[in-house]
This record gives C-alpha cells, sequence and structure tokens, in this order.
C-alpha cells in the first residue's frame, strides 16, 4: 500500500488532496492537479441538486448519485455520502461530507466515480471494463456489475499479465485506432473471490477499503497510455470447460458496449451524442470478442494460457457477415442512433 500525504493519480488524472491516501503514488511535478477542498460537514439535502440535471442514476427506485449543472459548475449528490461542486474547467472540485458518512468513503468514490464523471465531461469515451496488457497488447473486458471483470483481470494478472485499470477505461479513438489513457494500481474483489488474491496474488500488497472490498495491486503496467488492442465480452462457462471465442460483428457489438455505460443515466444530449459516436469509431478500429471461459470457484490454472491465443485467433479472424456488409460509421441510421443512444443513457 503507498500511502501519499498530497497527490492522488486515478486514472490519468491527478488530486492534490488534504488528507493521506492508498492509493498510486504521483510524480512530484504532475501537471494539471485537479484541487480537492473541504467544506464544513453538512447534512444531504433530499432531493435534486442545483442545475439542471444532467445525470441521474436510479436503480430498483432508489437514487445512486445525481448531477446538476449550471454557472457554477456541476453540482454532484450523492444520498447517504454527501455533495461535490466541480468547477467549471473541471480544475477544482468542493466536497461536503454528511456526517454520518464514512470519511474513507471518499478515497472510494475519488478512485471510481468523480474520476469517470471527469472523463465524461472531458470528451472521453468511457467504458465500464477492467484492462490487462498481455504480450504489450491492451485488452480491456467489458460487463456489467457482477459480471467478473476484476476477478478475470486479478486470474489473468496472477499468471503474468499487466493491470491497466480495474472497473473503468478511458478511451480516446483516432483515425488509425484506440488509445486508452491512465491507470489504476489497485483491483478491488468482492468476499467470494479472495481466495484468487490469496493463490494467485500471494505477494501483492493489499489492504481493505471502506465498503468492504479487498484491494490487491498486482504487477501495474508502466505506461500511462497505449494502443487498444481489442475489447472482452466475457461470459462464465462450466468448471473444466474449455475457453472458446468468436469475433463480435461490429453492428452487434456497438449496442452491447452502449448498454454499458460506467456511469447511468445520462441526460445530457453532448454527452450522449459523443459516447455514441466514439462506441462507433471503437467498434469499427478495434475488434470485440465474446468468450466463455470456465468459471469457479475453483478458478482455473494457466488461464492465460490458454485464453489468449483462443481470443487472438477470434480477433484476427473475419468477422461474421452483417446484413448491411459493412462495418458503421456516423451515417448510422435515425432510428438506430437514437435506439443505442437511449441504451448509453440508460443502460446500468
Amino acid at each position: 500500500m503507498v500511502v501519499n500525504q498530497g497527490l492522488l493519480e486515478s486514472y490519468g488524472l491527478t488530486f492534490s488532496v488534504p488528507f493521506p491516501v492508498a492509493f498510486a503514488k504521483c510524480p512530484a511535478s504532475a501537471d494539471d492537479v485537479i484541487v480537492l477542498e473541504m467544506g464544513p460537514p453538512r447534512y444531504l439535502e433530499p432531493g435534486e441538486p442545483p442545475g439542471t440535471i444532467v445525470l441521474d442514476a436510479v436503480f430498483d427506485g432508489r437514487r445512486s448519485y445525481c448531477v446538476g449543472h449550471d454557472a457554477d459548475g456541476w453540482h454532484v449528490r450523492v444520498p447517504a455520502f454527501g455533495e461535490f461542486l466541480v468547477a467549471p474547467g473541471l480544475r477544482r472540485i468542493v466536497c461536503w461530507l454528511d456526517p454520518r458518512t464514512e470519511p474513507g468513503l471518499l478515497e472510494v468514490l475519488l478512485t471510481g466515480m468523480i474520476p469517470a464523471l471527469l472523463h465524461y465531461l472531458r470528451g472521453a469515451v468511457v467504458l465500464h471494463a477492467s484492462a490487462v496488457t498481455v504480450e504489450g497488447s491492451t485488452i480491456a473486458i467489458a460487463g456489467d456489475t457482477l459480471v467478473g471483470k476484476s476477478t478475470l483481470a486479478a486470474l489473468l494478472c496472477g499468471d503474468g499479465a499487466l493491470l491497466v485499470g480495474d472497473d473503468l477505461v478511458c478511451l480516446w479513438p483516432g483515425e488509425h485506432g484506440v488509445v486508452w489513457e491512465g491507470r489504476s494500481n489497485e483491483l478491488r474483489l468482492r468476499d467470494a473471490v479472495h481466495a484468487i488474491a490469496d493463490e494467485r496474488l500471494s505477494a501483492a500488497p493489499r489492504r481493505v477499503t471502506a465498503d468492504g472490498r479487498l484491494a490487491v495491486s498486482p504487477p501495474v503496467t508502466t505506461e500511462q497510455s497505449g494502443a487498444l488492442a481489442m475489447v472482452l465480452l466475457p461470459e462464465s462457462g462450466e468448471p473444466g470447460a474449455r475457453c472458446a471465442a468468436e469475433r463480435v460483428p461490429p453492428l452487434d457489438a456497438l449496442p452491447r458496449l452502449a448498454a454499458l455505460p460506467r456511469l447511468a443515466g445520462w441526460r445530457d444530449e453532448k454527452v450522449r451524442l459523443r459516447q455514441f459516436e466514439g462506441l462507433v469509431d471503437l467498434v469499427r478500429l478495434v475488434p470485440v470478442v465474446a468468450a466463455t471461459i470456465p468459471w469457479g470457484p475453483p478458478f482455473p490454472r494457466g488461464l492465460l494460457d490458454e485464453l489468449w491465443p483462443t481470443l487472438t485467433a477470434a480477433a484476427t479472424g473475419s468477422a461474421a457477415a452483417t446484413d448491411s456488409g459493412a462495418v458503421p460509421g456516423r451515417t448510422a441510421t435515425t432510428s438506430r442512433a437514437a435506439a443505442i443512444g437511449s441504451a448509453i443513457g440508460g443502460g446500468r
């Protein structure tokens, strides 16, 4: 565990914080620092935050977070936790904690929800995914909550892969490829898979987070950015079965990825459009592969040796023909764009 008194690096963003943090150590000369200021504790007001609501995540009838925007910036309200104000320019954040909140949860948000929000506002394509580098190639493991993204990343790191990020991947599509930006130095594992850390990552530093996860620090890539080689959509298979994979045609991959936002409930049309256009570029430029992987517990040993050749064979093979026979571009039909745009804003 690295305890750093001033700077916190989280997915390519550097935060100056007024308390010790246990996360990636930043160089003293870090540029573009985002300053976090703590306001006095105050009880959370019910209802929506000030401004025009641009993001509202409601699951099973309960609000998880809500963001309003006005001239003062973006007002982020997290029930049972507190409020943030992200100032215009995205370089200053003020936080007011609810007195009933466990203070350690602030670091949890600073290594998850808050950098995700900032990357959305910066215009990046944000995937609900973990990522590892294998033999110099970076793959994003995309999926919904509880699909096993962190678990699979831990298994692969235990077999020699390098960690890039956990539960959040920031992408910038270009003319000839897609670049990932920013990294994490921890995997957050649920109780059911702690055995992976004990058996496969026994030498890795670890700690228990304020929300009860086991944070493990496997070997991490030294790069801060790089080319994305593949997006993996994992599915659990029977224990003892062999890995199987197939490349997903772009027109099928697009709605599947659109239904996996890192932050759900976007109402801001500019953000929704940027995400849609970015995902169109992503599926056009990077192979998306669906793979069935033998699951546990017990979890298979040597998974990387079997899975990696299976994935690369699927990724480099010819994609299945689509109904149009073409890879989608920015000329997608209005009805398809509207349907997928709705999924971007409303997926969980």
